[in-house]
């Protein structure tokens, strides 16, 4: 017994992988690269900074020089209209490429600025340039529109000073773009060593951890007889031993797994009657399909003392050991309860009370049974929540075999209705679990019911055996499948 719906893949979906920066090669990756970016970026700005200090001292000493030279030539020359002309030549030797933003004055005690090259002069720029010899905070560089300058200077006789100041911002440029080419050096190095160690740890560890899933997932579908390789590191192949040794213990477990269950379905089949029986003016015929190695469908017919034959089909929810022990109980239960009475209504109250005692809620079954009198001629019938039978007659109409009661195993039922029948000679009841008519096509259209009546009447002019195939090829071609997803259990039986 099973729940109405669309057959599913029952197989697991693979292992997905995870996304490469997820996994453990681009962390190892990372932190490496991480590592070496951190500790050459860090090198590389320590040193730039020792080259920047340096430059800047080298500029400061050749202007402080500049400014010497200048004071020595003032002291030479001496008067301010001579010296101007030298200043002035002295400023316009000099490439705007090879000395560029450079300002030259010269300062006398009372703060005034009686000489200065007239190529470059520029007011403001010679008020800072005084501010950071003369300032209160003396400092030899100092800002001018947001362009940084160095400043020395040299006294000269009479108290006056040389002022020389230069542009840094050529420098700085140049050691920016250095900074760059260096910084995308290391940008470069950092990039071919997350390849490098990204290829290695693909080989090393990921495609053998893929192997390695992949196996797991092998094994996880039951192919046990499938062994991971010795590929990747010592740790990996560690991970690949114990992946093989699991399989090999599931593999043992499943070969015991798989002789118990061959044993339980030779004892489930030996609880069932032949598949052709031939009673006393009766012929049964019978399909019996578990899904697994055993079911939770049992059928059974017996002939009582009086002559009655008396036939059962039982559909416990579920499927597998636990639904076959059910229907083994059930039928133990059935038969013991044959022998005390022989109205079908009380043998369905007395077995519902008895599985009472000793079965969880939860644990119900369906049943339909019949019993056909001794002259054969009259059937009577009653069932427990199952569906109903099919009485075929010879014309090819049918009659269903309704009546009313509740799975057994519901507590405190006891409503179930026995009805009757004319049974003639050459007339057939068929009988069948939900199995048969609880299954679907590729686009989850059902079978159904109705389907099945149809064809039990198209099918009545075969002998059972031969209809019974032809109802069974049927539905397994609707479904696409020779494997139903529920036990499926057929019976016809006929009047001779």
């Amino acid at each position: 017994m099973a729940s109405a719906r669309p057959p599913i893949d029952q197989a697991d979906a693979p292992v997905a992988l995870p996304s490469f920066w997820n996994t453990l090669a681009f962390r190892i990756a990372l932190l490496i690269n991480a590592t070496v970016v951190g500790v050459l970026g860090s090198a590389e700005f320590i040193d730039l900074q020792r080259e920047r200090r340096a430059l800047l001292s080298q500029e400061y000493e050749k202007l402080k020089e500049e400014a010497n030279v200048l004071a020595v030539a003032q002291a030479r020359i001496g008067t301010p209209d001579e010296f101007q002309p030298f200043l002035d030549d002295f400023c316009l030797q000099m490439s705007t490429a090879a000395s560029p933003g450079h300002h030259i004055l010269v300062l006398d005690p009372s703060g005034t600025i009686p000489l200065r090259a007239h190529a470059r002069a520029n007011p403001e720029l010679e008020a800072e340039m005084i501010a950071a010899i003369r300032g209160p905070s003396p400092s030899p560089d100092f800002k001018h529109h947001d362009a940084v300058y160095i400043v020395a200077s040299a006294a000269t006789q009479g108290g006056r000073s040389i002022i020389v100041a230069q542009s840094l911002e050529p420098m700085l440029r140049k050691m920016q773009t250095r900074a760059v080419g260096r910084f995308l050096g290391v940008g470069a190095l950092a990039l071919l060593i997350f390849v490098v160690t990204g290829v290695g740890l693909w080989f090393w560890i990921r495609r053998p951890l893929r192997e390695l899933v992949a196996v797991v997932d092998e094994v996880g579908r039951g192919r046990f007889e499938t062994r991971a390789g010795g590929v990747g590191t010592a740790e990996v192949q560690f991970l690949a031993n114990g992946v093989n040794a699991m399989a090999r213990s599931l593999g043992r477990v499943e070969d015991i797994r798989k002789t118990e269950m061959e044993r339980a379905r030779k004892i489930q089949q030996r609880l069932l009657p032949p598949r052709e029986t031939r009673l006393e003016g009766l012929s049964l015929f019978s399909v019996f399909l578990p899904t697994t190695s055993v079911a939770g469908d049992l059928f059974d017919c017996v002939e009582l003392d009086d002559g009655s034959v008396v036939v059962a089909v039982i559909d416990v929810a579920g499927h597998g050991v636990p639904a076959a022990l059910y229907t083994a109980l059930l039928r133990t239960v059935l038969r013991y309860e044959l022998n005390k009475t022989s109205s079908l209504d009380d043998l369905l109250t007395r077995t519902n009370q008895q599985l009472q005692t000793v079965s969880d809620a939860g644990d119900y079954a369906t049943c339909f049974v019949i019993r056909v009198q001794p002259d054969r001629n009259r059937i009577h019938f009653a069932k427990a929540g199952h569906d109903p039978g099919i009485l075929l007659h010879v014309d090819g109409t049918t009659d269903l075999l309704e009546s009313d009661g509740l799975p057994l195993g519901i507590s405190g039922h006891d409503g179930y209705q026995a009805n009757s029948m004319p049974f003639h000679s050459g007339e057939r009841l068929v009988l069948y679990t939900d199995g048969l008519h609880e299954l679907f096509d590729a686009h989850g259209v059902p079978f159904g019911r109705d389907r099945l009546h149809d064809l039990v009447k198209a099918t009545r002019r075969f002998p059972p055996s031969e209809q019974a195939s032809r109802i069974l090829a049927a539905a397994q071609e609707f479904q696409g499948s020779n494997a139903f997803a529920d036990d499926v259990t057929l019976v016809i039986l006929q009047q001779d």
